[in-house]
């Protein structure tokens, strides 16, 4: 289970989150961060779930995203999600 707390005021906003990343059957792993910031798109963003698309995510919007800002962004991202997790699902199989 990931914790996820935010509060977003006109001029700050606060991101909490737990940093213990766990195995699928639920036992600790390691620990991570869970946040990230995206100051190119006016963003930040925290993630919950399967900490490899999470990072494969964060680092495409960092890298190479064209996007301009949010709105821009939510165009590309269902899609570029969608194919981020069938590559991380693949290469799981793959190690089983």
């Amino acid at each position: 289970m990931s914790l996820l707390l935010f509060a977003h005021n006109p001029k700050e906003v606060y991101i909490f989150t737990d940093t213990l990343a766990t195995t699928q059957d639920g036992e600790p792993m390691l620990f991570c961060n869970k946040s990230f910031v995206q100051p190119h798109l006016n963003m930040t963003m925290a993630m919950m779930g399967v900490q490899e698309l999470g990072n494969r995510w964060n680092s495409r919007l960092m890298a190479s995203m064209l996007a301009q800002d949010v709105d821009m962004l939510d165009l590309h991202t269902p899609q570029q999600l969608r194919q981020s997790e069938g590559r991380a699902a693949s290469r799981s199989c793959k190690k089983g």
